[in-house]
């Protein structure tokens, strides 16, 4: 059980060693604070953009007295729309962009553990590693959405949708430590291995990931923490 709560409470240990190792901040702020920009900016272009477009759709209405009303809530539906469509751009763009930063977060992080799980990575080693995440990055935004239109079918029906919707949450966990093992040079296996032997923990961490279907977007906040939890959690029970 203690391990489920540790699996669940992972996020707030995350933000606690964010706050004592200060140094780490800038891994977790750099790709969110990109992410924020290409969602505000979207959304300034958007507004200026679909306000010209209705106004030039609707010319032939302007001299009625409902145009501004009807204009007004054609306006709201289309940015209200629009805003959620970029939401799922910029998460699927930051998605591919975050990925190296993870990695370079949970290098740092184990260097001030001083722990042995973190391969010595030089500058020429991270500007490959950069690269290289990207294109891993890309690959794991076209199977996630893959696998995401597979569980959007499945959530009409009931009972499975239940069942789809967890396992889209334990593959984000798993997700979240697979930076460590990398580091670490774990084989698949023992990745499989330590997830099935912890498997409260990663029980307890999809749980709490569940709550995103509530808050939408809460998710690409959370998950630098949550890896920076998730890589604690794993060097203290490797």
């Amino acid at each position: 059980m203690m391990h489920f709560f540790k699996g669940f409470l992972v996020f707030f240990r995350g933000i606690k060693l964010a706050k004592e190792h200060k140094s780490l901040q800038k891994w977790i702020f750099m790709p969110l604070i990109f992410a924020g920009l290409l969602f505000f900016a979207g959304n300034f272009f958007s507004i200026s953009y679909l306000s010209k477009f209705i106004d030039n759709t609707l010319v032939f209405m302007s001299s009625f007295w409902v145009y501004p009303l009807l204009a007004g809530l054609l306006k709201a539906t289309l940015w209200f729309s629009f805003s959620i469509l970029l939401l799922y751009v910029v998460f699927s763009i930051f998605t591919v962009i975050a990925s190296p930063f993870h990695l370079f977060l949970v290098e740092s992080f184990c260097k001030k553990k001083n722990s042995s799980v973190a391969t010595e990575v030089t500058v020429k080693k991270k500007i490959q590693l950069f690269f290289f995440l990207l294109q891993v990055s890309i690959k794991r935004v076209v199977f996630f959405s893959i696998l995401g239109l597979l569980f959007f079918v499945l959530s009409f029906f009931p009972v499975i949708s239940i069942f789809s919707n967890f396992a889209m949450m334990w593959i984000i966990a798993l997700d979240s430590m697979d930076y460590v093992m990398e580091l670490k040079a774990l084989p698949l296996l023992s990745r499989l291995k330590f997830s099935f032997t912890f498997f409260p923990f990663f029980l307890g961490l999809s749980s709490f990931l569940s709550l995103s279907f509530i808050i939408p977007g809460i998710l690409l906040v959370a998950f630098p923490f949550i890896v920076l939890g998730a890589t604690e959690y794993f060097m203290d029970n490797i």
